[in-house]
């Protein structure tokens, strides 16, 4: 990648170089970047949170309905703590993918079905390290893990690739140009 400035908007969101783009986090002295070359990804949003020991009750109707607050709050702790984080997370990193993408923050029926598709993801047997991942409308990703008392997400647009790579026909070219 050549180099070049970033630079923030208005709201002190990074404002990336035409060629690429990425997302920063940072909580708790723990700072997060990732970039990437705008052809292959065309937006991304990252976020990590602190696991803390409760999920403040106020910033649970900014990422949920009343009845995803009520599911959610019906789980068994630390169950219950640690997915109210990783829904945050999730939201937060979706907020900066959507910026990023289309310079406006998501409507609020994304947050609603992003956090109902990871509630309906989420194991509810016992806590697992494992990622649990989304596919949201338009095809936006969203990943989260807990880690080590931190919880991070990684919500991403992708772009889509034609021609495929294997072909390597002229007329597929131009029916679909990059």
């Amino acid at each position: 990648m050549r180099s070049g400035s970033i630079g923030r908007d208005r709201r002190g969101a990074p404002l990336w170089p035409r060629l690429i783009t990425g997302s920063l986090s940072h909580a708790h002295g723990l700072a997060i970047c990732i970039v990437v070359r705008r052809r292959l990804c065309a937006a991304l949003g990252i976020d990590i949170e602190p696991l803390r020991r409760d999920f403040p009750d106020a910033a649970k109707a900014l990422c949920a309905t009343s009845a995803q607050i009520a599911q959610l709050d019906a789980l068994p702790e630390p169950m219950r703590t640690r997915y109210w984080f990783i829904i945050f997370s999730a939201s937060e990193s979706l907020l900066k993918m959507y910026w990023t993408a289309f310079a406006r923050i998501p409507p609020q029926a994304e947050f609603n079905k992003m956090t109902q598709v990871l509630i309906d993801k989420m194991p509810r047997q016992r806590l697992t390290p494992d990622p649990i991942a989304v596919t949201l409308p338009a095809k936006i990703r969203v990943v989260c893990w807990a880690l080590d008392g931190f919880v991070l997400s990684l919500a991403w647009l992708p772009k889509p690739v034609w021609p495929p790579c294997h072909s390597t026909s002229k007329s597929a070219a131009r029916q679909f140009p990059q």
